[in-house]
């Protein structure tokens, strides 16, 4: 880096002294997301993403929609758990290509899921209790 290259203080946009926004969208993003995309946000995506997938989606509708065990798919809400964890897993391998996802064990993908459903009140629970 030589001497032209570097921003001094007075290069900084000022507004009464402080840091002034900057005026294009570009500015503001290129500064980045000070919050990083968890393991939860990458579920969420690939949560809508089987969602809306033609080979899985009624199969993983069915298995998220059972609030008891008598209605469950698999005779459980946790089997049901697991399964639809392992379409949501076999979806992020196959379709969007997320190695986070694709990678990680069920179990910690079953507890995403529940954390992405409680995050939008559609849980088991709460729609049970509605």
């Amino acid at each position: 880096m030589t001497e032209e290259d570097t921003i001094h203080d007075e290069d900084i946009p000022r507004n009464n002294g402080y840091l002034a926004i900057p005026d294009d969208d570009a500015s503001i993003l290129a500064r980045g997301n000070p919050r990083s995309i968890n393991f939860n946000d990458r579920v969420q995506a690939a949560y809508f993403g089987v969602r809306n997938d033609p080979k899985r989606a009624d199969v993983f509708r069915e298995m998220r929609q059972a609030c008891t065990n008598e209605k469950a798919v698999e005779g459980h809400l946790t089997d049901d758990d697991t399964e639809s964890a392992r379409l949501l897993r076999d979806h992020a391998r196959e379709e969007i290509g997320d190695p986070v996802v694709a990678g990680a064990n069920l179990h910690d993908i079953r507890r995403a899921i529940g954390v992405v459903e409680r995050r939008f009140h559609i849980s088991r629970r709460e729609r049970r209790q509605a």
